[in-house]
């Protein structure tokens, strides 16, 4: 895995300077897949999605770019006209965001297809 997010993320193979990094996140969302798929051990079909969790956490390609906080995280809905803007307040709006973070939700419909319910 770090060999392709350090591709990915245009670093020489050679430059050590990110790894403890690199290897951090491969671990935070190694974690957070397992506790979300309410799974024991992970898929080497999962590895890709690792991946690509950790360079868009990182600013690679494919991603904004921005590690900071986004301002809309909190806004369920806004309106320009006569300006209205709608946050989120209850429970299940902000489920998924306790489980996965803002960097791993858009991978959600990859990661559903090795969920399963917790007893």
């Amino acid at each position: 895995m770090l060999e392709n997010i350090k591709m990915l993320l245009s670093l020489q193979e050679e430059d050590t300077t990110k790894d403890a990094v690199i290897e951090y996140w491969i671990n935070h969302y190694s974690k957070m897949i397992l506790k979300y798929c309410h799974l024991d051990t992970l898929s080497a079909d999962m590895d890709s999605i690792i991946e690509q969790m950790v360079v868009a956490r990182m600013g690679g390609i494919g991603s904004s770019g921005n590690i900071s906080s986004d301002v809309n995280d909190g806004i369920k809905s806004m309106t320009r006209g006569d300006y209205s803007v709608t946050y989120k307040d209850n429970i299940e709006d902000t489920k998924i965001f306790t489980t996965l973070d803002k960097f791993a939700i858009t991978f959600q419909g990859q990661l559903n297809l090795w969920r399963r319910l917790d007893y």
